[in-house]
């Protein structure tokens, strides 16, 4: 089972085990818990899929939630409230208002993430989830739920990809690797974002954060670019990438704000820097 490739890899290579302050917290404890609550969670998607979506729009007809994507979070609220009563959590689809600060122990989540997807292809789509304390990214996960690929971090412990570790970012750019894009870049007509795509060996157009940030993170693409994510969407990879050398940062350079929308990239020293440097002076 895949869930038990984490208990035979916690017997041999031995993570620590790490106490958050004040929590008296067993990190990789709540690592294994939640790895089975994300197979579970995946688990139930997939049998959803056999029963008809009842859909509705948001902001609008490209902004999509269907009732999968608010039971899945409610799957993970309820097991998290019953065992951290004094964390808090951040979810796409039940939040309500803006957190304005990330103190104490945040749990964020994007139940589906790749809604369009996951309702117009039943494929493309992911979970994720991190936790964060006091700013600080403690554990990270991007689940492919349709492949059944765990990619997951803990702090100071390295990135892993169905139990495997993950190797270091190798410092590609964007002229020798494939580039992925979110949907507002591959729509720009604005003269940045042509040369962006002009200069790259090639880009894709997945329709998911969480599965163009785990094709950066398995060495398939050297960067994503973003023009409007919001902290469910990146924040699992902040975690995940910076244990794997990769650099975060909003396309005019500055430090990503992980408590409202914002650009984005996340990729290679060298992608990051290059996409910085083409997209510069773009009015977003």
């Amino acid at each position: 089972m895949a869930g038990e490739i984490d208990r035979r890899y916690d017997r041999k290579d031995g993570l620590r085990r790490t106490a958050g302050k004040g929590e008296n917290m067993d990190l990789l404890g709540t690592h294994l818990w939640m790895t089975e609550l994300i197979y579970k969670a995946g688990e139930r998607i997939r049998r959803a899929m056999k029963q008809e979506l009842a859909i509705e729009e948001k902001s609008g007809f490209r902004d999509l939630v269907t009732n999968v994507d608010r039971e899945t979070e409610d799957f993970f609220r309820q097991a998290i409230q019953a065992k951290y009563p004094a964390h808090r959590i951040m979810g796409e689809e039940r939040t309500e208002g803006r957190f304005t600060s990330l103190e104490g122990l945040v749990w964020i989540i994007d139940p589906i993430d790749g809604t369009m997807n996951f309702i117009r292809q039943g494929d493309n789509f992911g979970i994720l989830i991190s936790l964060f304390q006091d700013g600080e990214g403690l554990l990270g996960y991007i689940y492919d739920v349709m492949r059944d690929k765990l990619c997951f971090a803990i702090k100071g412990q390295g990135a892993y990809l169905n139990g495997l570790r993950l190797p270091q970012a190798e410092d590609k750019g964007i002229d020798d690797s494939l580039l992925n894009i979110g949907d507002p870049i591959a729509r720009s007509n604005s003269p940045q974002t042509r040369a962006l795509l002009s200069r790259s060996l090639g880009f894709r157009a997945i329709g998911s954060a969480a599965l163009a940030e785990l094709s950066v993170f398995e060495g398939k693409t050297c960067a994503y670019v973003n023009l409007g994510v919001n902290p469910w969407d990146i924040s699992a990879s902040f975690v995940i990438g910076r244990e794997l050398g990769y650099v975060y940062m909003d396309i005019f350079g500055r430090e990503i704000d992980l408590l409202g929308e914002t650009t984005f990239i996340v990729g290679t020293k060298r992608a990051a820097a290059e996409i910085r440097e083409i997209l510069a002076g773009m009015e977003v």
